[in-house]
């Protein structure tokens, strides 16, 4: 069965129950923050929507319902993600139109929808 997880929520719970320093914005000046921006599907997690804004915000949706939110910023190949005063960083990789971030249990893999 998968597990409900929004991108906010996905990357906490994927990272048993950890959950972008910097609130976006300005921050968002590394060279990958860009191409981070839109809409992306959890490849293996199905449900799981999350939408990067350029302002450094984002909304996280599962199976369609509102799923969390906060801000993100990207500093090199370094993703940080805030989200109810709680800060977490990881790496990602872009490539294209597929992201993925690596969390401590392994990489987790999104496609730009």
């Amino acid at each position: 069965m998968a597990k409900r997880l929004g991108f906010g929520m996905l990357i906490m719970a994927l990272v048993l129950g950890m959950m972008v320093t910097g609130c976006g914005g300005s921050g968002n000046n590394a060279p990958g923050a860009a191409g981070l921006v839109g809409t992306w599907q959890c490849t293996s997690c199905g449900m799981a929507v999350s939408v990067l804004n350029g302002d450094g915000t984002f909304r996280a949706y599962w199976d369609g319902e509102p799923d969390g939110a906060g801000t993100w910023a990207a500093s090199g190949n370094i993703l940080t993600i805030t989200e109810g005063g709680d800060s977490d960083e990881f790496t990602f990789i872009l490539d294209g139109n597929t992201l993925t971030i690596h969390f401590g249990v392994g990489p987790v893999t999104f496609s730009r929808i």
